[in-house]
C-alpha cells in the first residue's frame, strides 16, 4: 500500500505544479495506478526511460485534466533496438496524424506504441475499469468494457501518403487489453 502510494504521489509531480490541488474518483485513481504499473513493468523488462516530458494540463475547478496525453509520454529504448511511447489519456481525432479516426474521437486510457529496428510499429491499448462483472465462479470484465475495447481498435486508422494521389490504410492496433482489478488464482 504504501509503494502505491508513493506511486500515486510521483504522478502529480510528474504533472508538474498544476496537479498539485485535483479531485480524482478510485476509477481515476486506479487508471493512473495502471498506466504507472505497465511503466514499471517496461522498467522491469530491461526498457530504459529516455525522456518523458511534462503533460500540458488544463484547470477545471478543482479538477486537472491533460491537453493530450502523447505530450507527457514517457518514451524507451531496450539495447535490442526497440523502441516504446507509453501515454496516458492520448486523443485520436479525424485530423490526428498518421493515427486518425473516420467519425468520434477516441481516448483511450493507455497506449503503447512499439517501433522495431526493422521499422515495423504496433499499438496496444489498455482500458483501466474499477468494477466488474461477476457471476458464481469468475470476475469478469463488464461487457460494456470489451465493447469499448472493440471500439477502440476498429476506430483508429493509421494512413500515410504512398503516392501524390493516394493514402494507404491500416489497422495499427495489435492488441486491447481491459485492466481491472479481478482475482485469479
Amino acid at each position: 500500500v504504501y509503494r502505491v502510494w508513493q506511486e500515486s504521489k510521483w504522478y502529480p509531480n510528474l504533472l508538474g505544479s498544476d496537479a498539485s490541488l485535483s479531485l480524482r474518483n478510485v476509477a481515476e485513481l486506479y487508471e493512473i495506478w495502471c498506466f504507472l504499473e505497465i511503466r514499471r513493468i517496461l522498467i522491469s523488462l530491461g526498457f530504459e526511460e529516455v525522456n518523458n516530458h511534462k503533460a500540458l494540463l488544463t484547470n477545471q475547478g478543482l479538477g486537472v485534466s491533460m491537453t493530450d496525453g502523447f505530450g507527457g509520454a514517457f518514451s524507451f529504448k531496450r539495447k535490442d533496438g526497440i523502441r516504446l511511447r507509453l501515454a496516458h489519456e492520448p486523443l485520436f481525432k479525424t485530423n490526428t496524424r498518421p493515427i486518425k479516426t473516420w467519425t468520434t474521437a477516441q481516448k483511450p486510457d493507455v497506449v503503447l506504441e512499439a517501433t522495431f529496428e526493422d521499422g515495423a510499429e504496433f499499438i496496444w491499448l489498455f482500458d483501466a475499469k474499477y468494477r466488474l462483472s461477476t457471476n458464481e465462479e469468475q470476475d469478469l470484465v463488464p461487457d460494456d468494457a470489451i465493447n469499448q475495447l472493440h471500439r477502440y481498435r476498429d476506430a483508429l486508422i493509421h494512413s500515410h501518403k504512398s503516392t501524390t494521389e493516394n493514402y494507404e490504410k491500416s489497422r495499427p492496433v495489435f492488441g486491447v487489453y481491459a485492466l481491472f482489478p479481478g482475482y485469479y488464482d
